[in-house]
């Protein structure tokens, strides 16, 4: 067993230009070993009625690896096209890979790894269903969050992005 409090670390971005941000502390456990921070933003237009039914993805932008990650949103369009998607009534939540665990060998050893593996193993899980872990905590916000609708709530991907929306059920 392991105790986690898990601090979601949020930004919504309303039409593209305001911004808010959220920070709220999803669960506390009786003995806290480790905290973990999900990095997360919330895009959507503000002309459509609210709750809105919502895309959440996994994501690697650039940014992550030298600083922001909540500037970096336009280097995902490439395979994300988050304005198409929001003009037609739709949320589309990105979380960060790398604050559930990072992209690289060994990343077995970062994010939650540090502790719910003391002693991993080749059956133990991986990088890939820690994100769709992640995914679930990030749903576990959204379900709050009165902007969502958290009954409607798809988890897309593709490459390992894919897989993880697929482990993420």
């Amino acid at each position: 067993n392991f105790f986690v409090k898990i601090q979601f670390v949020c930004k919504m971005f309303v039409n593209f230009s305001e911004r808010e941000n959220y920070v709220r502390v999803h669960r506390i456990y009786k003995r806290l070993v480790f905290c973990i921070f999900l990095y997360f933003c919330i895009f959507y237009a503000k002309k459509f009625n609210k709750p809105l039914k919502t895309f959440l993805t996994v994501v690697h932008p650039y940014a992550e690896r030298s600083g922001d990650f909540f500037d970096d949103y336009k280097n995902i369009e490439y395979f994300c096209p988050i304005k198409d998607i929001t003009n037609k009534g739709f949320a589309v939540v990105l979380l960060s890979a790398k604050t559930v665990a990072d992209d690289v060998i060994d990343g077995n050893k970062t994010g939650i790894f540090k502790v719910s593996d003391d002693n991993y193993k080749d059956s133990s899980w991986g990088v890939l269903a820690a994100w769709a872990w992640g995914c679930s905590k990030v749903l576990d916000y959204l379900v709050l969050c009165p902007e969502i609708d958290g009954g409607k709530v798809a988890i897309i991907g593709h490459s390992r992005g894919g897989k993880t929306a697929l482990l993420a059920g």
